[in-house]
């Protein structure tokens, strides 16, 4: 699934460490109180979501995360290529599953890293009903659920950065 082809990353999208380009709490739906881009100085709206999310554009993104063991395949819904509300809402969507128990219990996650999730999962859900939804996958993100941007990677992937 590399992408042998040079692309940018749409401004918005961009992770970059001396300047915040979006802020978006991945265990919340996308809305004005969760997704923030402080780089336009303003609030976005609808025009901005349907940016292009690369330059040139794409048809699909595969995203990853170091302390995610999946990967989260990005795809166009408009014609002309992957959109920023593309990217948005398909990492909401993918974050939003709960995981089963093989998931859950299998060799590469040891009790310490289990333990790390399930504070995740009980931070997250406290004094809510989502508790009996159990664990998603965006409860592996532990503490670092704050989306900063996207950073290409050296084989054509393209790795969430969080806070």
């Amino acid at each position: 699934m590399g992408d042998p082809i040079e692309r940018t990353i749409f401004p918005t999208l961009s992770y970059v460490h001396s300047n915040t380009c979006v802020t978006y709490d991945l265990r919340f739906a996308p809305d004005s109180q969760t997704l923030s881009f402080p780089i336009l100085g303003r609030v976005y709206n609808h025009i901005d979501l349907a940016q292009l999310a690369t330059n040139p554009p794409v048809d699909q993104m595969r995203l990853f995360h170091p302390l995610l063991p999946w990967y989260i395949d990005v795809y166009k819904t408009v014609d002309s290529g992957v959109t920023v509300e593309d990217v948005i809402m398909q990492i909401y969507i993918a974050l939003q599953s709960s995981i089963d128990a093989q998931q859950y219990y299998n060799e590469e996650l040891g009790s310490e890293i289990r333990e790390r999730i399930a504070g995740a999962y009980e931070r997250r859900t406290q004094g809510t009903d989502e508790k009996w939804n159990g664990i998603k996958r965006v409860d592996y993100l532990e503490d670092r659920c704050m989306f900063v941007g996207l950073v290409r990677s050296g084989d054509g992937m393209w790795e969430i950065r969080t806070s």
